[in-house]
């Protein structure tokens, strides 16, 4: 157990949680280990065992297959693929799945084109393809796709960052309209990630959305690049980056601010961005991976501007100081220390990041401490997230993996294309070892989007990935569970209707579980809004205590386990921060 944790009362672990700093003044950054030494878990086979279950055949997401370009990938825009999202797009309470399409160089005859598809769930592991009946159906090279409730009206709505204009969809409840020009968000550059945020605090949703390169095909059809004495395509070294965007929401309509926030450079290759409160001053702040480039963490300031601290917060680069190839990002409190640390996955022959919140608005890299290191050493990560996939109480981590150069099967370089996704298990003290490749994991595809809810209405967290060149994958949860659990759905008021960069403590049992509302998927994606927690031995939720954007506290009591429960802003009671 975390002494800090143990040693604490309920009360007092609550007042810890809830305090932060502004960033000043650095402490001591602690040396990496050279070599560095791996503490290894315990072996998951002496804990509960985690088995997630290929559920795709028969469930009618078969149907569904993403194109992504010429098969030896020559140019850098085939090989990065799309995401996918989970959402209750008609309100039923089933959730439904959105896959974004690519396309191809060489076009596709009128009619024949790859497009994007909406599937209605059915609460119990069956899909429909509803895309042409809801107004969907975009066939342009599309990437990630984020959801919110932009009217505050209870409808789920779909932004679409592709290569070519971005899309955005707004939802009546009936049919998706494309409402983009109105909107004022269709960036034609090519766009990856995007993180809706109320930066301002004026009720409703800002927008950042982050840009990768700029793809001029005529110059890379000169240039390839040698990788290990193999030819590949070129980049994203060596091609420029792309500024990323950051929106203001002026009554539903979005204006271009990001000199103005001073978020206009560094042009770098941005990857994938969520919005959490990083110090937990009220702000909701940004946090963004790079391709090849130092990461970015924009700390969100009082006079409406914001500040890139990924160096002094130890977040930009490695433990040794080298730039990485941030793709995925997840966030959680991995060591259970109340306090939320961020994951990015990274390119092949690089180990994926996990930084540990350490308070005060810095991190430090402990990714060979807790027995991350050599594990991811030989994949090359995407998609990925912090979940308690058996109800133990504690988070364990999944990983979409996938190379980006087919020509890497040609030869012995310790990787090959196609590659199996992982899940490590968290021993409770926040190291992990990694499960056998059972079940759903023993298949070898190249992952990138995963989004995770609860798709079957069971009480625990399954899984959809999408698979460069391929149809998605289902991974129904049928581990054993550990213990008890609980869904919860925060519900503000206003405009920013789903609490996007709030935080929601539960205390159970004792001890105290925390969690960022709306931060998003891990890669071009969104998972369930419903927020699952995992209980482990807790018979009873003695509080759990939401934090709203904004600062406002409340705290509901005596909530029962097994359930999902939904938490409407100004129900509880009310508390000073």
């Amino acid at each position: 157990m975390n002494p800090c944790r143990a040693a604490a009362s309920a009360a007092a672990v609550l007042a810890v949680a809830a305090c932060g700093g502004n960033g000043d003044p650095a402490p001591q950054t602690e040396p990496p280990e050279e070599p560095p030494v791996e503490t290894v878990a315990k072996p998951a086979a002496q804990k509960d065992g985690i088995v997630l279950v290929d559920a795709t055949a028969g469930s009618g997401l078969e149907s569904f297959r993403q194109e992504n370009g010429d098969r030896e990938k020559p140019y850098i825009l085939e090989s990065i693929g799309g995401g996918v999202a989970f959402l209750d797009h008609d309100g039923d309470g089933n959730l439904d799945v959105y896959f974004t399409n690519g396309s191809s160089l060489q076009g596709f005859p009128e009619g024949e084109e790859p497009r994007d598809a909406l599937y209605a769930g059915d609460g119990a592991g069956r899909f429909e393809d509803v895309t042409a009946a809801r107004g969907l159906g975009d066939t342009s090279w599309t990437c990630g796709v984020r959801v919110a409730d932009l009217e505050g009206d209870g409808d789920p709505d779909l932004y679409l960052t592709a290569y070519g204009p971005n899309v955005l969809y707004r939802n009546d409840g009936e049919r998706f309209t494309d409402v983009t020009a109105e909107a004022g968000v269709g960036d034609e550059r090519w766009s990856t990630g995007a993180c809706f945020l109320d930066a301002d605090l004026d009720g409703d949703l800002d927008l950042y959305v982050a840009n990768y390169v700029v793809f001029n095909r005529e110059w890379l059809e000169r240039n390839r690049r040698d990788y290990h004495g193999v030819s590949v395509y070129f980049g994203p070294n060596g091609i420029p980056g792309e500024p990323d965007v950051f929106y203001r929401n002026e009554d539903g309509k979005f204006t271009d601010v990001s000199a103005e926030v001073g978020i206009a450079e560094p042009r770098l290759h941005g990857f994938h961005a969520v919005a959490f409160d990083h110090d937990l001053d009220g702000r909701t702040d940004v946090y963004v991976a790079n391709d090849s480039h130092p990461n970015l963490l924009w700390v969100n300031r009082p006079d409406g501007t914001f500040e890139d601290r990924a160096f002094r917060a130890g977040l930009a680069r490695s433990a040794e100081g080298r730039e990485q190839a941030g793709m995925g990002i997840a966030l959680g409190d991995a060591d259970r220390d109340g306090l939320l640390d961020l994951y990015v996955t990274n390119f092949a022959e690089d180990y994926f990041t996990l930084y540990r919140n350490d308070g005060e608005g810095f991190y430090t890299d402990v990714t060979y401490r807790v027995g991350l290191g050599r594990p991811t050493m030989a994949s090359l990560g995407w998609s990925c997230a912090l979940v308690d996939l058996d109800a133990d109480a504690d988070l364990d981590l999944f990983v979409a993996n996938g190379h980006v150069y087919p020509q890497v099967d040609l030869f012995d370089l310790g990787t090959r294309y196609r590659q199996r996704n992982q899940i490590f298990e968290n021993d409770g003290e926040g190291r992990f070892a990694e499960i056998d490749a059972a079940g759903g994991l023993a298949v070898k595809l190249c992952s990138r989007g995963a989004a995770f809810g609860d798709y079957d209405n069971d009480g625990d967290v399954d899984c959809v990935v999408s698979n460069l060149d391929a149809g998605p994958t289902l991974l129904r949860n049928d581990s054993r569970r550990a213990g008890s659990w609980i869904q919860l759905r925060p519900v503000a008021a206003g405009g920013n209707r789903d609490a996007i960069g709030g935080r929601v403590e539960v205390l159970a049992g004792g001890e105290l579980h925390v969690a960022p509302i709306g931060a998003g998927g891990g890669f071009l994606g969104s998972n369930d809004p419903r927020m699952h927690f995992g209980l482990g031995a807790a018979e009873r939720v003695e509080e759990v205590r939401v934090t709203w954007p904004g600062g406002a506290v409340e705290v509901f009591r005596d909530l029962e386990i097994g359930r999902v429960v939904r938490l409407e802003e100004n129900s509880g009671e009310k508390r000073n921060r």
